[in-house]
């Protein structure tokens, strides 16, 4: 039974590049809940907990530290007890899967129930790439059982539980850490992956997931730094730019002739946990559809080059307000830009804002792609660079500090 008398507030440290030892850091921090689970095993042999808290809090990867100490631990996730986008469309009127009307909650209180007497279980599993329950396996009660998902800490299950832990997180952090993490749905598009957050994660975070906070005894902040982004973005944009007058748009024109000019409009926004170099952007773009970019830090690395760790959405027609999702509208630029497609996914740039002028030569990859199409971009921009010296400059930059273009 979760006593909430004494509720424990801990945090874990911020990400850093080149820490010595990311884990040992949190382990420090959540000794106080192992400590509290050896005096329950030593006072009552089955403990259970709930690690509770909303999508992309981070309860997977906070989950073996939390528990490291403990061994013999059953992990009961909440997710295999889904009904299904098929069902949940007949219940809401299409797919939902982020309110308690979506698991089966009462079922795993039972189960929950009878592995604390020591009895097997038919647990049901759940499909990820289909979306659907997917048929049952049989569990063994063990020492220890965690539950794991977004409503471990509902009324129905919170009495069952020893310990109730509710993993906290800021608006940013959960909408960061959900647009960078590996797609566990492959057939799941860039425009549903903002959709879901949108209508649902979001809205259903703060209206059903949140309130369940009240039955924990353990809050345990987790905030998102940029840090954590390099590690997790496998994608990066290498880049180098020059700005100029209006000499420089004739130049680029005359070096890269098929380029066309459109458009563009971005937006940039900014929230409270943001640090700085973390780039948020909804970037529309009279031709070639809409984009939101999330970018951590950018890395400078030599002669001009710029790499920045980063994921885009592919959009469309469709454009969203990130007001709607807890931030604040920073800065607005507008304008006209001259593109064009290079060899090997290298793209050439000319932003013509008022009176200023960028070219900006860029390679968005991955893995094995990066290294040579970094290189091409380099010989693009390094024969741009010496043809055109008299009326280009180099420049270094923070997307932060200058954001009139991606």
């Amino acid at each position: 039974m979760l006593h909430q008398s004494s509720v424990i507030e801990l945090a874990v440290p911020p990400c850093h590049d080149g820490a010595p030892d990311r884990i040992s850091e949190v382990e420090s921090v959540t000794q106080p809940i192992r400590q509290r689970i050896n005096e329950l095993f030593r006072s009552q042999g089955i403990v259970v907990a709930g690690i509770g808290g909303g999508s992309a809090t981070g309860k997977t990867s906070l989950f073996p530290q939390i528990l490291s100490n403990n061994h013999d631990c059953l992990l009961l996730s909440q997710d295999d007890y889904c009904i299904g986008s098929e069902r949940s469309a007949r219940i809401h009127g299409k797919p939902n899967l982020h309110v308690p009307e979506d698991y089966q909650v009462d079922l795993q209180a039972r189960h929950i129930a009878s592995l604390k007497k020591g009895e097997i279980i038919s647990k049901p599993k759940y499909s990820f790439k289909t979306r659907e329950p997917d048929g049952f396996e049989s569990v063994q009660p063990s020492p220890l059982i965690a539950v794991e998902g977004e409503f471990p800490l509902h009324d129905a299950i919170a009495p069952l539980l020893d310990i109730g832990i509710f993993i906290e997180t800021d608006d940013h952090s959960r909408f960061t850490r959900r647009m960078i993490r590996p797609r566990r749905n492959p057939q799941q598009t860039d425009l549903h992956r903002v959709l879901e957050y949108f209508s649902l994660s979001f809205p259903f975070y703060h209206s059903h997931v949140l309130p369940t906070r009240k039955n924990a005894n353990v809050i345990l902040a987790n905030p998102y730094s940029p840090a954590e982004g390099n590690d997790r973005l496998e994608t990066a944009e290498s880049e180098m730019d020059f700005t100029g007058d209006g000499l420089l748009l004739v130049n680029f024109c005359s070096a890269f002739p098929s380029a066309l000019p459109q458009q563009f409009h971005y937006t940039y926004y900014t929230h409270p946990c943001c640090t700085a170099g973390e780039v948020v952007a909804m970037l529309q773009h009279e031709k070639i559809g809409n984009e939101l970019l999330y970018a951590s830090r950018s890395q400078h690395v030599c002669d001009g080059l710029i790499r920045n760790p980063s994921v885009c959405f592919r959009l469309g027609d469709n454009l969203f307000n990130l007001q709607d999702v807890g931030y604040c509208r920073k800065q607005v630029q507008e304008g006209v830009v001259w593109t064009t497609c290079l060899d090997n996914g290298v793209r050439a740039d000319c932003y013509a804002v008022r009176d200023q002028y960028r070219v900006r030569l860029s390679a968005y990859s991955a893995g094995k792609q990066s290294v040579n199409r970094e290189r091409l971009m380099r010989q693009h921009a390094h024969s741009f660079r010496e043809k055109f010296a008299p009326t280009t400059t180099s420049i270094h930059h923070d997307w932060q500090q200058e954001p009139c273009h991606r």
